[in-house]
């Protein structure tokens, strides 16, 4: 009995990475999908876009650190 559920399991499985791949192709920022081990699948971003936002999100934060350096500091006045 097993065998037969893995074999649906695993027909389930290779029409919906078909189905994915059909779907992905309207997706070109999208690596094809993998099946991982554990049964998950998964939908790599381009590994280039990746980098490319990693770069753009650093670069904003060291931007925005700088700024956050430039402030001046004041001081209330208590009477």
């Amino acid at each position: 009995m097993s065998d037969i559920n893995n074999t649906v399991e695993k027909s389930q499985e290779d029409r919906l990475v078909e189905a994915l791949k059909v779907l992905l192709k309207d997706f070109p920022d999208y690596d094809p999908p993998r099946i991982r081990m554990d049964g998950d699948i998964v939908i790599p971003l381009d590994v280039l876009l990746k980098k490319n936002r990693e770069a753009s999100r650093g670069m904003a934060e060291a931007i925005s650190n700088m700024m956050n350096g430039d402030r001046k500091k004041r001081s209330a006045w208590v009477k």
